[in-house]
């Protein structure tokens, strides 16, 4: 089983704090946490984190990181990253967001761009999976179509 399961910790006006298991195999696909800020804190095991960025010549690619146990990293609003688990054991890791994560925009890297795919709505302690493609890029991406 690659799919992730989830749990609400903590959700307040100005927070929530969620606590993510990972299987072998396990992925987020590109997307961004709307209008919140947050941080990754790997609990057990070790996850890789995918960010598009453009190299030397131009290309934008997927520049990789290696997120294990004990690590911790926090990320701005608009930041766009997949994460996988890639090694053959579970990870665990808990993911805070401020303010509260209404929404998730999920991405496509095609043709040299980075395209929004979907918008899924965070409510309580699951994914509505209800979504808009409505077009919109994080502010801090749109440097990347060009």
């Amino acid at each position: 089983m690659t799919e992730r399961s989830w749990r609400l910790l903590v959700r307040a006006r100005d927070l929530d704090a969620w606590l993510i298991a990972w299987p072998a195999g396990g992925r987020a696909d590109l997307h961004d946490h709307g209008l919140s800020a947050g941080a990754i804190s790997v609990v057990s095991g070790s996850l890789v984190e995918a960010v598009p960025e453009r190299d030397d010549s131009g290309v934008l690619r997927l520049a990789r990181r290696d997120l294990r146990a004990g690590t911790t990293m926090g990320f701005a609003a608009g930041h766009v990253h997949d994460v996988t688990n890639e090694s053959g054991r579970s990870a665990l890791s808990v993911h805070v967001y401020s303010p509260a994560l209404p929404s998730m925009t999920y991405y496509e890297l095609a043709a040299d761009r980075l395209w929004s795919r979907e918008v899924r709505w965070t409510v309580d302690d699951a994914e509505d999976e209800r979504s808009i493609d409505d077009g919109r890029w994080p502010s801090q991406q749109r440097a990347l179509a060009r």
